[in-house]
C-alpha cells in the first residue's frame, strides 16, 4: 500500500463546490476588496485523478507521494483572477485574524439556519497566512506524474464557474429521443424544421429553458425539437455553450445596430428574451431593453422578418392598489420605476409597429416565474421556505402573480404558430419563407 498527498484541486465536474471553487465562483460573482497573506499550491483535478492511478500502478509499498503542482502567492492566485474576468484586483490585505472572526461568526449564523458556512474558522487556521507549498519531484520521477501550469488549470476553472453562474453546465445535453415529437411538431407548423428561430437573451433563465425544452421537451414532453435555431450571443460569453449542430451562435451586442442586422439576416421568427434587469447603471436599462429592441426591431423590418415575440414584464403594469388589485391586458400601463418603463418602451414600439402593419408583434407580460434553470437569487428566496421561522412580508396578505417557466415558454410557442397561420392566411409570409 502506498499514499497520496493531493494539494489544492481545482477542475471542472464540482458539483458541491469545494472551498477553492467557491473562492473562485464568489469572485466572479461578486469580486472581493480584499486579499490575504500565504500561499497555495494548485493541481488540475485530472493529473491528480492520473496520478491516484499511477500509485495503484507503480507506487512502491509503504511509500507516500504529494500530487502538487505549481506553488503561487493568494495575490498571484487573485491577479489570475482578475486577468481572466471582469472582476477588479482586491487592494485591502485583510489580516487572518480578522478573517476568522467572520468565518466564525458567519458559522455561527449559517448553523442556526440549519447551513453550514462553506468556509470555517478551522480551515481559515489552516490555510489563511501559510504558504502551503510543496515539492512533487518525486511523484514526478516515481510515477510519472505530471503538473499544469496555474494560470491554464485556473483559466479552465473560470471558465467552468462561469457556466454554472449562467446556469448552462448542462445547457445543450440530450437527455430524450426526439424522433417522433420532431415529426409531430413538423407536421403542426409547416415543416418547423424548415425555418430558422432566432432567440435573444441567452444566456438568462428564460432563454436557457427554452433550448433545453427544444432539446428534451418540456415537463410534459411538449415542444421537443430539431428545427434550426440561431442564438445571439454577447461576445463576452464566447466558449461557455455547448449546443448541438442545428443551433448557430451568433455573437452580437444588441446595441450594436450592425451586428444585429447580420443576427437577423434569413431567420422567420425572432423570441426576443433579452434585457437589463439589475444593472449598476440605470442608463443602461433604457441602453438595452429600449435602445436594443430598437434596433432588432428595425433589423427585423429591414430585412422583411415579420413575427416577433417580446417578453415584456408585469412591471409595465405598475402595482397593485386597494382598488384595483388585478390586472389584465386592458388596465393602463402604470411602468414600475425604471426597468418597467424602459421595458414599456420597448413593449410599445413593437406594438406601435404592429399597428403600422410593418411586423407581427406580440408582447407576453410575464409574472414572477420559477422552475428549471432558476438562478440563484430565485434559489436563494425558495429555500427560505425551509427555514423553521418564516419572514412575513408586510402584513401576510399581500397578492402575487406567479407562474411556471415552462407555461411561459408554451405561450411563446404557440403564438408563433398563429401568427404563422394569420400570415399564410392573409399572404404576409416573410421573404425568406417564401424563396424556401
Amino acid at each position: 500500500m502506498c499514499v497520496v498527498y493531493p494539494v489544492w484541486t481545482i477542475g471542472a465536474g464540482d458539483p458541491k463546490l469545494t472551498p477553492p471553487h467557491k473562492v473562485i465562483k464568489d469572485y466572479l460573482e461578486k469580486g472581493t476588496p480584499v486579499y490575504f497573506d500565504g500561499g497555495i499550491c494548485i493541481a488540475a483535478v485530472e493529473e491528480i485523478a492520473k496520478g491516484h492511478v499511477a500509485a495503484y500502478e507503480k507506487g512502491k509499498p509503504n511509500e507516500t507521494y504529494i500530487l502538487g503542482g505549481e506553488n503561487i502567492t493568494f495575490k498571484e492566485f487573485y491577479k489570475i483572477l482578475r486577468d481572466n474576468s471582469r472582476q477588479k484586483m482586491p487592494f485591502l490585505k485583510m489580516p487572518k485574524f480578522a478573517i476568522y472572526l467572520a468565518s466564525w461568526i458567519l458559522s455561527k449564523a449559517f448553523k442556526l439556519l440549519g447551513k453550514e458556512f462553506p468556509i470555517s474558522p478551522e480551515y481559515v487556521t489552516s490555510v489563511v497566512g501559510n504558504f502551503s507549498w510543496y515539492d512533487c519531484s518525486k511523484a514526478k520521477n516515481e510515477l510519472g506524474y505530471q503538473t499544469k501550469p496555474a494560470d491554464e488549470i485556473l483559466q479552465h476553472a473560470i471558465q467552468d464557474a462561469n457556466r454554472k453562474i449562467l446556469g448552462v453546465q448542462n445547457l445543450g445535453k440530450q437527455t430524450k429521443s426526439n424522433e417522433t415529437v420532431v415529426v409531430s411538431d413538423a407536421k403542426q407548423f409547416n415543416d418547423n424544421n424548415a425555418e430558422t428561430l432566432l432567440i435573444t437573451g441567452v444566456p438568462g433563465w428564460l432563454g436557457n429553458r427554452m433550448i433545453d425544452i427544444l432539446i428534451n421537451g418540456d415537463r410534459f414532453g411538449n415542444h421537443q425539437s430539431s428545427r434550426k435555431v440561431r442564438i445571439l450571443l454577447e461576445p463576452r460569453f464566447k466558449g461557455l455553450l455547448n449546443l448541438p449542430a442545428n443551433y448557430e451562435i451568433v455573437y452580437a451586442d444588441i446595441t450594436n445596430m450592425q451586428q444585429v442586422r447580420e443576427a437577423v439576416k434569413n431567420v422567420s421568427t425572432v423570441f426576443h428574451l433579452a434585457g437589463a434587469i439589475y444593472p449598476k447603471n440605470i442608463d443602461i436599462l433604457y441602453k438595452v431593453n429600449f435602445d436594443g429592441t430598437k434596433n432588432l426591431v428595425d433589423a427585423c423590418i429591414e430585412n422583411n422578418i415579420r413575427r416577433i415575440v417580446f417578453m415584456s414584464t408585469d412591471s409595465t403594469c405598475g402595482y397593485g392598489t386597494k382598488e384595483q388589485k388585478i390586472f389584465d391586458e386592458n388596465t393602463k400601463a402604470t411602468p414600475y420605476k425604471n426597468y418597467g418603463k424602459s421595458k414599456y418602451l420597448a413593449e410599445k414600439y413593437i406594438l406601435d409597429k404592429t399597428s403600422e402593419g410593418k411586423i407581427d408583434g406580440t408582447s407576453l407580460r410575464g409574472f414572477w416565474f420559477f422552475g428549471p434553470f432558476a438562478p440563484a437569487r430565485q434559489l436563494t428566496f425558495v429555500n427560505m421556505f425551509y427555514w423553521p421561522r418564516q419572514l412575513v412580508f408586510g402584513n401576510g396578505k399581500n397578492l402575487r402573480s406567479i407562474s411556471h417557466i415552462d407555461n411561459i415558454i408554451d405561450a411563446f410557442l404557440k403564438v408563433e404558430k398563429i401568427l404563422q397561420r394569420l400570415a399564410i392566411g392573409t399572404g404576409l409570409e416573410t421573404t425568406s419563407h417564401i424563396q424556401r
